[in-house]
């Protein structure tokens, strides 16, 4: 009604780009941790509740979407509730426009607000920025393309004796070799919302080839440090390897 788009019960958060896509549609085999770091663990921010979204009319041929969510105030590592009462709420703006016939720009505010655990009516305020650029010509578009990706968070967290700030985000592009071979890059970095003095970074490189448009094979080979405290850090070389692959009727993801 009213060119809603109402949905209620258990979904992913509208809350930056990476947050609102499901893990088998990620571009990467792992969240980054802008992510893991700040939205409360490897999955992000999943909530119970209400969204509710409308397009809103933009001139030149420009999507825009507004969406309003509210969810019950627990997210692990990210919100608690003292009482039931206690909700969280997030708002996400969007809007998407070809610039030209093989370029488009996908771009989005968030902004986030629920209850913590520090003292009786503490909150945790966020907010955040993406935007998506792809380039896909179209005399070469099934062998060659590129997009780029770049996400910004803040944090604000009420906690006694001092509200600490922190920030956190990440940089990737992907290119397209051949029919089948993608490489790509990311490098990335998150403050700890609780101790904005302790930040974890990380790069990675990624190699995908797809068999068929209903598998994926994906290694990314990444390279982290761990704030422990403000004096001392652990590293980690990981390698990751991925196998994806899809059977039956899937419903389309939002692009």
């Amino acid at each position: 009604p009213a060119g809603l788009l109402v949905k209620v019960g258990r979904m992913r958060t509208f809350f930056g780009k990476t947050n609102t896509l499901h893990l088998h549609v990620l571009p990467w085999p792992d969240e980054p941790l802008n992510v893991t770091t700040m939205l409360g663990g490897e999955e992000g921010w999943i909530g119970t509740g209400l969204s509710v979204a409308r397009i809103v009319p933009l001139p030149a041929d420009t999507f825009s979407e507004a969406t309003l969510q509210v969810f019950r105030g627990d997210a692990e590592g990210l919100f608690a509730a003292q009482k039931r009462s206690d909700l969280a709420y997030n708002g996400h703006y969007r809007v998407f426009r070809d610039l030209t016939e093989s370029v488009n720009l996908d771009t989005g505010l968030s902004y986030a607000d629920g209850p913590n655990d520090t003292e009786p009516g503490a909150r945790t305020r966020l907010q955040a920025f993406d935007a998506t650029l792809r380039w896909k010509p179209l005399q070469t578009a099934s062998y060659r393309s590129a997009t780029f990706r770049t996400e910004l968070f803040r944090s604000n967290r009420e906690q006694p004796g001092v509200d600490p700030v922190a920030w956190g985000g990440f940089v990737s592009g992907d290119y397209q070799l051949a029919k089948r071979w993608f490489v790509g890059a990311r490098y990335e970095q998150a403050e700890h919302p609780d101790d904005p003095a302790l930040k974890d970074t990380g790069v990675a490189g990624l190699l995908t080839f797809w068999p068929s448009e209903f598998s994926q094979l994906r290694g990314e080979l990444r390279r982290r440090r761990y704030s422990l405290t403000d004096l001392s850090h652990e590293s980690a070389t990981e390698f990751l390897l991925q196998l994806q692959f899809a059977i039956g009727a899937h419903g389309a993801h939002p692009f």
